[in-house]
């Protein structure tokens, strides 16, 4: 018959045992002791089979400020590792208004986190919330030299490169850009290839596809071909308007530096006097010769092959008129007239003087008129004064 103190022992025994059974123990064998310090020199596992919940549940009761699980190592190994087959690795919570789920801490002078994915963004957001000094490298895929500096949003990050959003163009209409610069320009294009550096298109009456404005003493558009035979500014019209249109406020239209005549400068005036020309072959009554301003016209009366006549008309007004035929000197003379019509003659070589007082001021031309009857032909050109 066993003795109470041998039963005692025995059933002491059992919740030994029974106790044991249920504590992990280090890679050593010794127990993980709550409260007390435990060095292993192999890897400590905990395994459960459980299906929801958590393996291992550590709770920091209290408002302590530390940590309810804290991992560290003294090598390049990593303090806490967290994998998952299908679910999140690691995942942070809190309920904190102010304090961020996870705070991450580089004290070396390294990146505090690192991203690494097989394919797809690194990461996700749920917020379009500006994140104040985010130093991003790239918006779209392209860095932040591909923008240009401008005013506008580039992204919702804070910073691009250094960048605050403000210094990007927005990808919208109008495009607005001020500075200030000494050299270059504000906007200045480069094209290494063969196309145009800078280009613009309007679909606008009126408006214009390239447009500059000085406000100083400077240019409003400037152009320079560095090139033999180039062109500084090219003006093109395809639609049968003026290539080149000027307007002053009482200016010079142009200035030039240069004496060399320009070819195929059709002028109308001269030192404010037009000078006009022209030549046909007609044998039709009242074929226009020529046209003078304030003065009327010019105009064939009759070729038969052995004589020709013409006539000048003002149309109304009288005009002092001084004629003188080269080739036939008795038809010269003076009068005050306003029509006047030449001799049959194979040949004229006219030079007709005509002035009309204007009020204040004297109208004048000079007009000299050819004509050679075998081929009817009638040459004149003229230089005109208004009043």
């Amino acid at each position: 018959m066993r003795s109470r103190g041998t039963r005692g022992i025995m059933a002491l025994t059992a919740v030994l045992v029974l106790f044991w059974s249920n504590v992990a123990l280090a890679g050593n064998g010794d127990p993980l002791t709550a409260g007390a310090d435990t060095t292993a020199t192999r890897q400590t596992s905990l395994t459960t089979t459980q299906s929801s919940g958590s393996g291992l549940f550590v709770t920091l009761d209290g408002t302590s400020t530390g940590s309810a699980i804290r991992g560290r190592t003294g090598g390049a190994g990593n303090g806490v590792l967290g994998a998952s087959a299908a679910g999140s690795g690691v995942r942070a919570t809190t309920g904190s208004g102010s304090q961020a789920a996870l705070a991450a801490q580089n004290t070396g002078g390294g990146p505090a986190a690192s991203f690494t994915v097989t394919n797809g963004p690194p990461f996700t957001v749920s917020s379009s919330a500006v994140v104040t000094d985010l130093n991003a490298d790239r918006v779209d895929g392209k860095n932040a030299n591909f923008f240009l500096p401008a005013t506008g949003k580039a992204a919702d990050a804070d910073k691009l490169d250094g960048h605050d959003s403000s210094d990007f163009l927005p990808n919208s209409v109008p495009l607005s850009i001020t500075g200030a610069t000494s050299s270059d320009a504000v906007i200045a294009g480069t094209n290494t290839g063969s196309a145009n550096g800078v280009q613009g298109i309007s679909d606008g009456d009126g408006s214009s596809g390239v447009y500059g404005q000085n406000n100083g003493a400077g240019f409003g558009v400037a152009g320079r071909a560095n090139a033999p035979g180039g062109v500084g500014v090219y003006a093109e019209s395809t639609g049968g308007g003026p290539g080149l249109r000027i307007h002053t406020n009482g200016a010079p239209p142009m200035q030039v530096d240069s004496s060399a005549k320009v070819d195929n400068l059709n002028a109308d005036k001269v030192d404010g006097a037009s000078i006009l020309s022209n030549r046909i072959i007609s044998t039709t009554q009242n074929a226009h010769i020529l046209q003078l301003p304030g003065f009327g016209d010019f105009n064939v009366v009759s070729c038969d092959h052995t004589n020709a006549v013409f006539q000048w008309s003002s149309g109304g007004p009288v005009a002092y008129v001084f004629w003188w035929d080269e080739f036939n000197t008795s038809d010269s003379f003076e009068c005050v007239a306003n029509i006047v019509t030449s001799n049959a003659r194979p040949h004229h070589f006219v030079t007709v003087q005509l002035a009309r007082d204007v009020g204040a001021n004297t109208s004048m031309a000079t007009v000299t008129v050819t004509t050679r009857a075998v081929d009817c032909v009638f040459a004149a050109q003229a230089i005109v004064q208004p009043g």
